[in-house]
């Protein structure tokens, strides 16, 4: 399945501590080593747009790391979500950017392009990702050089009511026949796979079908004679999908969303950090 991702560091033990459900230890702050005479500290700034609990995490990961590795301290600050890259951009040409950057994962090709990210050295890294999925760690590269390490990682999974669904489809070619609802003309019609087409939701899938958009040297292989029938047999199944009358397979999200919200569907495709909605 597809994955996205927040990028930079502390891999896996953010998981472990948010879904527990327990409350959070405050965080104690780390002996100062400057009061016991040693070296002064060396000060990361880790920017986030984190707030309440998830930022309560990060707090708890920073005093650990500061106790554990005693000459570095680690300065969180928050900021705005909307405006974070933006923020970091105008940073880094005014000298002053953070040294850490928490962003999920679809700006991490910015940022390598302007170079306000750079490739990281992946031999001191390596025992940090050797526990992620590949794929996840795939997605943190550009032109195949590793700039960022997955911090949390989502999942594009299929949702269905089992009421209205004996079996879930055993592929993505099934997809639109096993969910499949009798075509209505009514206003508030029912469908029995709701589907938001975009590029994230959608292209990740085109594996499955054999194509691919990258090589293993980062260029472009979507037209290659390797890769062409396989990016062919994935657009003509978005086509089939597009025009079954029994799925609301669009470019919309504001229609699929109000089918949802409104139980219309009996089936969707969406992030895996949503299943609470989808349990209520």
């Amino acid at each position: 399945m597809k994955t996205r991702f927040l990028a930079l560091l502390l891999v896996w033990v953010l998981v472990a501590c948010t879904s527990t459900g327990q409350t959070l230890p405050t965080p104690e702050p780390s002996p100062s080593p400057e009061a016991a005479g040693a070296s002064p500290a060396l000060v990361l700034t880790f920017w986030h747009s984190w707030n309440g609990r998830p930022a309560q995490v990060l707090g708890v990961l920073a005093r650990r790391y500061e106790r554990e590795h005693p000459g570095v301290r680690i300065r969180l600050e928050e900021r705005p979500a909307v405006t974070l890259v933006r923020d970091y951009s105008e940073a880094v040409a005014d000298g002053g950017a953070p040294q850490m950057l928490l962003v999920l994962s679809r700006y991490l090709g910015e940022l390598a392009e302007n170079r306000y990210v750079l490739p990281l050295n992946e031999q001191r890294i390596d025992e940090a990702v050797a526990e992620i999925p590949p794929g996840v760690v795939d997605g943190a590269r550009i032109a195949g050089r590793l700039h960022s390490i997955p911090l949390t990682y989502d999942s594009l999974v299929l949702f269905y009511d089992r009421r209205q669904v004996a079996a879930p489809p055993a592929t993505l070619v099934d997809l639109g026949s096993a969910t499949s609802a009798p075509a209505t003309e009514t206003p508030d019609r029912s469908w029995g796979l709701a589907y938001y087409l975009s590029a994230a939701t959608t292209l990740p899938y085109i594996e499955a079908f054999g194509g691919a958009v990258w090589g293993a040297d980062g260029n472009v292989v979507l037209d290659t004679e390797e890769r062409r029938p396989g990016t062919l047999s994935w657009l003509e199944w978005l086509k089939r999908l597009r025009a079954d009358t029994g799925a609301q397979a669009i470019d919309d999200f504001g229609l699929v969303h109000a089918a949802i919200q409104a139980n219309r569907a009996a089936a969707t495709v969406d992030w895996l950090h949503r299943l609470p909605d989808y349990q209520r």
